[in-house]
């Protein structure tokens, strides 16, 4: 088979192929459009040319090539058309009047190249097929493809290293090489060589065709089809309220929606190829952190810190890139004093779930105290009468002493409940620090202690633990609501035991009982907000639910296991401040 038939059969070939590949992605997209016009020119253009090329006859000859001139035409504005959908997203209404304009003289330049090549048909045989001989023909078709293809290919290949990119390979050279060398082709063997008289074989269609051969290995091999810059998820992106990024795992920005920049006060291009440390924290590119949802801070524009949530996935894109990280941001700072309102409001329910007891708590030394003081009062009237030996003014004194130290020690057991509730109804500003886990449990079961009644049996095992890292008020609502569940659970009698235990870089605390228990179908349930067993008026089905979003906001995860008729354990673990340093 000659040389000058399997070029354009290999072009005719490869074009299909590629307009398959351009409909099967997505045919509704803009610039998918564009290149599945751009492919059926060239199919047409390589089929006249493997027609042409297959017949020896001049005749037939010069109607195949008459038949590709408004194809070869129709490259030009077709071109600037797929370029200008590869900038952006919309075109501007000045670049849509130049490409109407060009379409308007479309039909005159076919019509001029027909008319020259009618009245001046110089088309021969030579080495490489058949070829038309220097003409006003080919002047014309070289000034209109050029004062086209020239401007596209600028346009394109800007548009194209503009893309962000994940690759240890920039797909822009790949592509923009590929353009290059079409447009060379293009221009060389199609229009200049014929002009200067120099035989060469026809490979326009062929480059054209390779230009979307390499688009659709380059989409393969890079996870992203390189043309879709101005894509609807992007604007999808840029549309939504919470922040989205590609992080790569140098800790680098790639790139940013309009919702990240935003939040950071500042606009999103500028945020690529900046450290992600300067701007989350914690930093996401850290090995623990892959695949996570946490909570951190984003240090904005004016050095205003926002609290943010911080939801981060693995994303490869494809056969020899390298992973970065999807993070999504989202502003916390109207969750967070919601959530501030809630724990207070679900602390002073178990204050109130606790009210009677309390109030028995501080009755009872307030009794024996009003009792001494009454007692001291006598005395104080027998010593202030006259004629009292020394030996009743000395039994009086000792007895008064004794009365006095029973008094204070009542008074410091009412102050101390008192302190212990105040810590756990003021909302305070959640500080978190170094927390010292037994002495806040201790604080938890000395507010809990009215339900604690002699047929429940305490078991504390505080095994040494670095302190935890957190909040302390907001840990002791965690506690509390979980020492009165297993109170509640067990009813009129049973055993609590609560435990510390140090795990790697976490601290370990159980709370377990051994009460009634949870059913399996009720488990998948005991977070949800509102959902409680228990009966109406004892519960407000919240304690969990804010238990369980504490210890997260910490870093921390919580555990339930539990039997029904055997008992119910539930473990938290909080990040040590040994871990977080």
């Amino acid at each position: 088979m000659h040389l000058a038939l399997i070029l354009p059969l290999t072009a005719l070939v490869v074009s299909v192929a590629s307009l398959a590949w351009v409909l099967a992605q997505d045919a509704q997209a803009r610039t998918n459009r564009a290149s599945s016009r751009l492919l059926v020119c060239v199919v047409w253009i390589a089929y006249t040319q493997v027609l042409r090329e297959a017949t020896s006859d001049l005749a037939t000859a010069l109607f195949w090539t008459h038949a590709a001139t408004p194809a070869w035409l129709a490259l030009g504005p077709l071109v600037v058309g797929l370029a200008l959908n590869v900038r952006t997203s919309e075109i501007s209404p000045r670049a849509r009047r130049v490409l109407a304009f060009s379409w308007c003289l479309l039909p005159v330049a076919v019509a001029l190249t027909w008319a020259t090549t009618r009245f001046d048909p110089r088309i021969e045989l030579g080495p490489f097929g058949w070829k038309v001989l220097p003409t006003p023909y080919l002047w014309l078709l070289s000034v209109y493809l050029d004062t086209h293809v020239i401007p596209a290919t600028v346009i394109g290949t800007r548009a194209i290293h503009s893309m962000p990119t994940f690759s240890r390979r920039d797909p822009a050279v790949w592509l923009t090489a590929t353009a290059l060398i079409s447009l060379a082709f293009l221009s060389s063997t199609e229009a200049l060589f014929p002009m200067l008289g120099i035989p060469a074989p026809k490979l326009g269609t062929l480059g054209l065709a390779l230009f979307y051969a390499c688009v659709a290995w380059a989409s393969r091999h890079f996870g992203y089809l390189p043309l879709r810059q101005g894509s609807t998820a992007r604007r999808i992106l840029d549309c939504h309220p919470d922040g989205m990024a590609l992080v790569l795992m140098d800790g680098t920005l790639g790139t940013a929606n309009e919702g990240l920049g935003r939040l950071a006060g500042v606009p999103a291009q500028s945020l690529s190829g900046r450290p992600v440390r300067e701007l989350l924290e914690p930093d996401v590119t850290a090995p623990l952190l892959h695949d996570s949802e946490v909570e951190g801070e984003l240090h904005a524009a004016g050095g205003r810190v926002i609290p943010v949530a911080i939801s981060t996935r693995l994303f490869q894109p494809g056969v020899g890139s390298r992973r970065a990280l999807v993070v999504a941001v989202r502003d916390l700072r109207e969750v967070i004093a919601l959530r501030s309102r809630l724990v207070t409001s679900g602390r002073l329910a178990a204050i109130g779930q606790l009210a009677a007891g309390i109030a028995h708590e501080i009755n009872n030394p307030m009794t024996f105290v009003r009792a001494n003081l009454a007692l001291l009062r006598e005395h104080w009237s027998t010593l202030a009468k006259d004629g009292v030996d020394s030996a009743t003014r000395a039994a009086l004194a000792d007895e008064g002493d004794e009365l006095l130290h029973e008094s204070l020690e009542g008074i410091e057991r009412t102050c101390a409940i008192v302190r212990d509730i105040k810590g756990f109804a003021h909302a305070g500003h959640a500080a978190r620090g170094a927390v010292e886990l037994p002495r806040l449990l201790e604080s938890v079961l000395r507010v809990a202690s009215p339900q604690l009644h002699d047929a429940i049996r305490v078991e504390l095992d505080f095994q040494p633990t670095p302190p935890a890292l957190g909040s302390e008020q907001e840990l002791k609502q965690v506690f509390l609501n979980l020492v009165v569940n297993a109170v509640q659970a067990m009813g009129a009698r049973g055993t609590l035991r609560v435990r510390t235990s140090a795990e790697a870089d976490r601290v370990r605390v159980d709370v377990e009982d051994d009460g009634c228990g949870i059913s399996p179908e009720l488990m998948e349930r005991i977070f949800d907000p509102f959902f409680t067993t228990k009966d109406v008026g004892e519960g407000t089905g919240l304690g969990l639910f804010i238990s369980y979003r504490v210890v997260r906001s910490h870093g921390g995860r919580i555990d339930v296991e539990s039997t029904p008729g055997r008992g119910t354990r539930v473990s938290v673990l909080l990040p040590s401040e040994l871990g977080g340093e």
